[in-house]
């Protein structure tokens, strides 16, 4: 019942879509029950995003995570390495979810080697430690 007054909220507040994203573990979106799916379904189709994140290994269907919906995947970066192979170099994986709707973002990024890897694989989002540490938003937290 809560979903339903949720959506009824963001219905009537659709100018939030383009500055949020709606964010859940990838096993989780590709384990997803039929109900959650729906729901999913339904805060894209009013123009929200969905982006996947925790994606520690390689072994992970990025196509099926495109076909759930999302269309940002948080990948660890030592795990970005593993994902090209020699029958598919990172930049063309990248370029083929690009075409596919999706972008993927180095997360964990802690040196600016890393960062020169990354612009070569032809990635443009990362977020990690080298960007700046978690911090609070109020001084009271």
């Amino acid at each position: 019942s809560f979903f339903e007054q949720f959506l009824e909220f963001l219905v009537a507040n659709r100018d939030l879509a383009s500055r949020l994203v709606f964010e859940l573990e990838a096993d989780r979106l590709l384990q997803a029950t039929p109900k959650v799916r729906e729901h999913l379904d339904s805060l894209k189709r009013i123009g929200f995003r969905l982006s996947v994140d925790n994606i520690d290994r390689a072994d992970i269907d990025l196509l099926a995570l495109v076909d759930a919906g999302a269309v940002f995947a948080k990948v660890d970066v030592d795990v970005l390495k593993q994902l090209g192979r020699a029958d598919r170099p990172l930049p063309l994986l990248v370029e083929k979810l690009r075409a596919r709707g999706m972008v993927l973002i180095a997360a964990k990024v802690e040196s600016e080697g890393q960062v020169l890897d990354l612009v070569e694989d032809d990635l443009t989002l990362a977020q990690g430690y080298l960007f700046g540490e978690p911090r609070p938003m109020r001084s009271d937290a």
